[in-house]
């Protein structure tokens, strides 16, 4: 079986892709692996912000594009669940 990476291994995707970011903000793939690090930990509002970035960036990219629907669709389905 795959292990999860754990919450330290989390982290340090996000402050890599972070860095990315801040090393090249006009590059989309950038805020991309932002996106993904920040789902990868449930932050979706944040991770759709990073989404929306890159799109601003490369508006052609149907890969950025079904991202941001697959965050949509993720912060709609926990919108509909009670809190515990």
């Amino acid at each position: 079986t795959t292990d999860l990476p754990d919450r330290a291994e989390l982290a340090a995707v996000e402050d890599t892709a972070r860095a990315a970011v801040r090393r090249a903000p006009t590059l989309a793939f950038a805020h991309e692996a932002l996106a993904n690090a920040l789902v990868l930990q449930n932050r979706t509002v944040a991770a759709r912000a990073a989404i929306a970035r890159a799109i601003e960036l490369d508006p052609d990219s149907a890969t950025y594009r079904e991202r941001r629907a697959a965050i949509e669709s993720s912060l709609a389905a926990s919108q509909d669940m009670p809190a515990a």
